[in-house]
């Protein structure tokens, strides 16, 4: 297997699935080599035989990558339902981790779930992270491209909620705030009314 992982640190993950093939009985049980070989199959389209192997890794590791990669199967798959699922499974495993719940709402918008999206970018954007790195900076600013996109999308039903919602926590919390949240908002998303 170690002459084999320099497929996987190149990026040649078709020569890393033919040669993951053959050692797959012997190494059924490694789970970082059922990870790399579950993750070099879904690199090359084999989503099923990549599942079949993901989900044999999830018997021997709880990282919540496994699970990650799962719901990218099947989202490719085009089964929302599990891959949300699997999503949710890796958040729960891992609760300050980004990462999953921003696959969740990049699942939510493809499959046109645009509340569902704008619900879990806001709940990622507003969990605390333990370590902040340039990746989880990155996906953070593409979550908030997400809700400013799409936002639009829900207007003006969900707009004016929002509001409601906003004023009426602000008059119980701080009344002199209200009328400058209310403007903020109005002006931040006037093209709702257009």
């Amino acid at each position: 297997w170690a002459d084999t992982s320099i497929w996987q640190t190149s990026e040649r993950y078709d020569y890393f699935v033919e040669d993951g093939e053959k050692l797959y009985d012997i190494m059924k049980y490694d789970y970082k080599f059922l990870y790399d070989y579950g993750y070099a199959l879904h690199k090359q389209g084999e989503y099923v035989k990549s599942i079949e192997v993901l989900t044999n890794g999830t018997l021997y590791s709880s990282d919540p990558m496994f699970y990650n990669i799962l719901g990218k199967n099947y989202q490719a798959l085009g089964d929302w339902d599990i891959a949300e699922s699997c999503f949710q499974h890796a958040h729960n495993m891992i609760p300050s981790r980004i990462y999953p719940l921003y696959l969740m709402t990049r699942l939510q918008v493809e499959s046109k779930q645009y509340n569902k999206a704008l619900t879990t970018a806001s709940k990622a954007l507003t969990m605390k992270i333990k370590v902040e790195s340039e990746q989880a900076l990155a996906l953070k600013q593409e979550l908030q491209e997400i809700i400013n996109t799409y936002s639009t999308k829900v207007c003006p039903f969900l707009f004016n909620l929002n509001i409601l919602i906003l004023l009426t926590y602000c008059f119980f919390i701080d009344k002199f705030r209200i009328i400058y949240i209310y403007f903020y908002i109005v002006f931040k998303h006037s093209h709702c009314w257009k």
